[in-house]
């Protein structure tokens, strides 16, 4: 997990969501209470298109820091898959 001083860095570079990487849909972003890997509480921030339903998550112990990652990972072009109904 990041450290907050990480975090006020990357939060300066990133200010919004850009379209998506593949396509160039809309991008929606959404933070919910949740647990990482092994339990530890904190907050799962997930960024979504609208239009190939790629996506990418990231896990922090706060609200602002999920956001933060999640969307500094997808501006990055990086996407854990197509989300499904499976």
């Amino acid at each position: 997990m990041k450290s907050e001083k990480v975090i006020d860095k990357v939060e300066k570079e990133v200010k919004e969501l850009k379209n998506c990487f593949y396509c160039e849909g809309e991008a929606i972003q959404g933070t919910i209470p949740g647990r990482n890997y092994v339990g530890v509480p904190g907050f799962v921030s997930t960024v979504y298109c609208k239009g190939c339903h790629r996506m990418v998550s990231a896990f922090g112990e706060s609200a602002r820091a999920a956001s933060v990652m999640a969307r500094s990972y997808w501006n990055r072009g990086i996407n854990d898959g197509v989300a499904t109904n499976d």
